[in-house]
């Protein structure tokens, strides 16, 4: 077990692995202001078909019909529901939806679309997890945080990260399990969403007695946020997600956490994920100037720089501020 052992547990539950010939469906929240799909949602998708035999996308929001193409093509029902209660009511919905049909599967994965991947290989991580007792499991964790930073009081307990969190079959037929749905409160602030489910869900499923694991758990007890933090660990680790929030978060914040985004890309472009998915969703969904610097988009050229081959010429732009007219000369003879 992992840190979930730390939690207070009720009479301990009979767990049970994985069936070889098990059902998993995946109920996929989506969220975009524009109602648009980006690119690299059908291409997880499409990649998660191999382990679940149905999947519904849950959309906060209207889409556009090119969105519903793009979901339709990779998901068995795609539903759209008022844009409220974040991710988390967007999982209730789902289920809901497949309330008469839930006892058909073995196992569900509630996912959203805050992350881009697989930069790894699901199937390491499902084959993983499959052999494990347990009754539910997610990618990552978070540190319990005293006093609680979202209330300042109490504590945040320790937590599976709500962006992924699969359930097995002793768990979502459970009373407890319809009963937490059924009383889950509004919640109209990202702030809500963390203390009344995120970091809530966690600790009350494990004091009933339930096993919870982690595919990737903590390798620090830094209080922060391990996927924003540890992006790269993560990725070399095995982890198929790239979280998307460490190239929005401001940077001032990301540079004290000593956070380059440039390497995180690096490193996902070496397992052989596609950037061009990364960059054409931040590039509508991102500030300029946020993405440039947690990105680290700018290159400076040395002096002596010599990969440029004049048989294969660049066009190029130089915007230049110039507040000496003398330098003029010189700032020409530099972009020659």
């Amino acid at each position: 077990m992992t840190k979930t052992d730390e939690l207070i547990p009720a009479q301990p539950r009979a767990a049970s692995s994985f069936p070889a010939d098990g059902r998993r469906l995946l109920i996929y929240v989506v969220y975009d202001r524009r109602g648009e799909v980006e690119d690299y949602i059908p291409y997880a998708l499409r990649e998660l078909r191999r382990q679940h035999q149905h999947i519904i996308a849950v959309v906060n929001g209207k889409l556009t019909a090119a969105g519903r193409q793009k979901l339709d093509s990779v998901c068995d029902e795609v539903v759209e529901r008022e844009n409220s209660g974040f991710d988390i009511w967007g999982y209730k919905f789902g289920l809901e939806q497949m309330a008469d049909r839930i006892a058909e599967f073995d196992e569900i994965v509630l996912a959203n679309d805050t992350w881009y991947g697989p930069v790894r290989p699901f199937d390491d991580v499902f084959d993983r997890m499959n052999g494990q007792d347990i009754h539910f499991w997610g990618l990552t964790d978070h540190p319990r945080l005293e006093p609680n930073p979202f209330t300042q009081t109490g504590y945040l307990p320790y937590h599976v990260q709500s962006y992924w969190i699969a359930v097995r079959r002793a768990m979502f037929l459970s009373d407890e399990w319809r009963e937490y749905w059924r009383d889950l409160p509004e919640l109209p602030e990202y702030a809500d969403a963390v203390v009344k489910h995120e970091g809530a869900f966690t600790e009350r499923f494990v004091s009933l007695g339930f096993s919870g694991e982690v595919a990737f758990p903590l390798i620090t007890d830094l209080a922060m946020n391990y996927p924003l933090v540890a992006a790269r660990q993560l990725l070399d680790a095995g982890c198929p997600t790239l979280k998307r929030r460490p190239f929005f978060e401001w940077p001032t914040y990301l540079d004290s956490l000593g956070v380059v985004g440039r390497w995180t890309l690096d490193t996902a472009a070496h397992y052989g994920y596609p950037l061009d998915l990364i960059y054409a969703d931040l590039a509508r969904n991102v500030e300029p100037r946020v993405l440039n610097a947690d990105a680290a988009l700018v290159s400076v050229l040395s002096a002596d720089e010599e990969s440029y081959d004049p048989e294969r010429p660049l066009r190029t732009l130089v915007i230049a501020h110039i507040f000496y007219p003398e330098m003029v000369d010189e700032m020409l003879d530099r972009a020659d």
